[in-house]
């Protein structure tokens, strides 16, 4: 495997692992609200925002190296 994809699936997966217990504990203790509907309208908008914000970082990390951008700044 090589270093950028070991780096990745390690920052998502201790940061996925903290992340998860965060939410576990926010859920418990009601700070997600007290509606069911809403703590669930949480819950998935913020496992949205982690998912997408990997997408995004996944896409620059490992699609961006092979474009080569020449925005006219060289000789």
């Amino acid at each position: 495997m090589s270093e950028r994809l070991l780096t990745y699936l390690y920052q998502y997966g201790v940061g996925g692992l903290v992340f998860f217990g965060s939410l576990v504990l926010l859920w418990r203790t009601g700070m997600l609200g007290s509606d069911p509907r809403a703590r669930r309208w949480w819950v998935a908008l913020l496992v949205l925002g982690v998912v997408l914000y990997a997408v995004a970082q996944g896409a620059l990390q490992f699609l961006g190296p092979h474009y080569d951008l020449d925005l006219g700044g060289g000789p």
